[in-house]
Formats: structure tokens, C-alpha cells, sequence
């Protein structure tokens, strides 16, 4: 099915004024906000490698005289680096998958253990002796199938408060 097909997710949309094609701390501290507080230990955030330029630019006034603290970093530093971002605390991995900046799912906060994964049987390895059968060449088959959809069929209200919460936020075009 999908993350971005699926009922369960919730698209964080943008900010009044916001230009298009950009990526403000209001959009991911929405996201943050949406998703399940159970799933922030285990959250990643999924984006296009586009949008590291508006990710980099991102931060937290600390009170009124206080300096802005960066929302997004890289992890380690010199040798020490580790490759793996971090934004608001979560790791942030760019992804060939997600879609260009400024469309549905350029960045997206998941938590993927609300993604089921079913194996529908064994490896089926199937061979032909009769391919190449002058040069004495085989040819090998092998078939794996699985099937995968979210947990959650809908996005789910909480006993107490009306914001939506889910295992996936995109944020909106």
C-alpha cells in the first residue's frame, strides 16, 4: 500500500504565507506534534536530498535574548561523524524515494514499526537446463513474495484531545 497511499497518515499542511517549495519549523513541529508520543523513541524522518538546504536553515529562538539553536545536525563531527542527520532529536536520513521538494512526501516522519511486513511463503528457486544448453549454461529463477501495509487502518484521535495522531506524517504539498 504504501505511506503516502495510506488512510492512516496524517499531511501536516503549510503555513499561512509560507512560499511554496519551502520547509519552516512550524511544518516539522506540527509533524512532531502528530505523531504518536510512543512512537518519537523509535521515529525517523525520511526526505528528499533536496531538502537539506531548507532543513539546514532551520531553528529555535531560545527567549527573546537567547541565540537560535539549530533543529537540524549532523550527527558527530571530523572523523567522529557518524553520516546520520538528526531534526528535533530524531534521525533524519535522506532517501531517493521521497519526492521532490515542495510535493506531498518530500519529507516525512515515520515510525516503521506501524509498517507490516507479511512473508507469504518461502523462496520458490525454479532452473532451466535447456536455455543454453550448447554452451552448458543454466538459468536460475528465484520468486519472493511478501506483502506490506500500515498498522493502522485511519488515523486515530486520542481519549483526551483532538489532534490526530499516526505512525506517518508527510508534509503536505
Amino acid at each position: 500500500l504504501g505511506i503516502l497511499n495510506a488512510a492512516c497518515k496524517i499531511e501536516v499542511g503549510k503555513q499561512n504565507g509560507q512560499t511554496a517549495a519551502t520547509i519552516v519549523t512550524e511544518n516539522i513541529n506540527k509533524m512532531y506534534n502528530n505523531l504518536f508520543a510512543t512512537s518519537r523513541g523509535t521515529a525517523i524522518w525520511l526526505y528528499n536530498q533536496e531538502c537539506e538546504p531548507q532543513l539546514e536553515t532551520l531553528t529555535l529562538a531560545i527567549g527573546t535574548g537567547g541565540v537560535l539553536m539549530p533543529m537540524f545536525q549532523y550527527a558527530g563531527s571530523g572523523t567522529n561523524n557518524s553520516g546520520v542527520a538528526k531534526l528535533k532529536g530524531l534521525p533524519a536520513i535522506p532517501i531517493e524515494q521521497c519526492l521532490a521538494l515542495g510535493t506531498a512526501g518530500d519529507i516525512i516522519l515515520a515510525d516503521l514499526s506501524g509498517y507490516i511486513l507479511v512473508d507469504q511463503g518461502g523462496i520458490e528457486a525454479r532452473q532451466s537446463l535447456e536455455v543454453k544448453f550448447l554452451e552448458n549454461e543454466k538459468t536460475f529463477q528465484f520468486i519472493y513474495t511478501v506483502n506490506a501495509a500500515p498498522r493502522l487502518r485511519q488515523k486515530i484521535t486520542p481519549y483526551k484531545g483532538s489532534t490526530y495522531h499516526s505512525h506517518f506524517v508527510p508534509l503536505a504539498t
